[in-house]
């Protein structure tokens, strides 16, 4: 999981807990997304979709190869301090 600001940096990353959740201490206010690395999905599914309204961008990744990695991207989330927010990516592998 990669936490993502306005101007593209990555601020932080982590991995989800054993049930799932995860979090990132965000020290100053400001429009987020998070991203997840969804290629290895791939792999397994002839199509890989999201119902929820929090992952509705998938970002590919081009190197001098092709598609390097594939990431699911939340929307943009303005947050501030003290926020406590959750988002489900909800995936369906077909």
């Amino acid at each position: 999981m990669l936490l993502v600001d306005e101007e593209n940096e990555t601020i932080d990353s982590t991995t989800t807990n054993s049930d799932g959740s995860y979090s990132f201490l965000i020290e100053d206010e400001g429009i987020y997304v998070v991203r997840i690395a969804v290629t290895d999905l791939l792999d397994d599914c002839d199509d890989l979709s999201s119902s929820s309204r929090d992952w509705p961008v998938v970002v590919r990744m081009f190197g001098g190869s092709g598609v390097t990695d594939v990431l699911a991207g939340s929307r943009p989330i303005t947050v501030h301090i003290g926020d406590e927010i959750t988002l489900d990516l909800d995936l369906t592998c077909d």
